[in-house]
């Protein structure tokens, strides 16, 4: 349920994205997004063979990381 006058994308821990929503997102290939959930360097849920990411905690984890994690 979307506040009035907010975005569906400002709701945080709700907005929920795919693997491919996340790749653009973050401008990274699929594929190194993939391997570094696989690696679990990256949070993420797997829901059957979907792996879903919460923006808010992809936000958080960035900036923990500062995308160390990606070299």
């Amino acid at each position: 349920m979307a506040v009035e006058g907010m975005k569906p994308s400002d709701e945080g821990a709700t907005d929920f994205m795919d693997l491919e929503q996340v790749s653009r997102y973050l401008g990274l290939d699929e594929s190194l997004v993939l391997q570094q959930v696989e690696q679990g360097k990256m949070p993420a849920i797997k829901l059957g063979e979907t792996w879903r990411f919460s923006r808010a905690g992809l936000m958080a984890w960035a900036v923990e990381a500062g995308f160390r994690n990606l070299r």
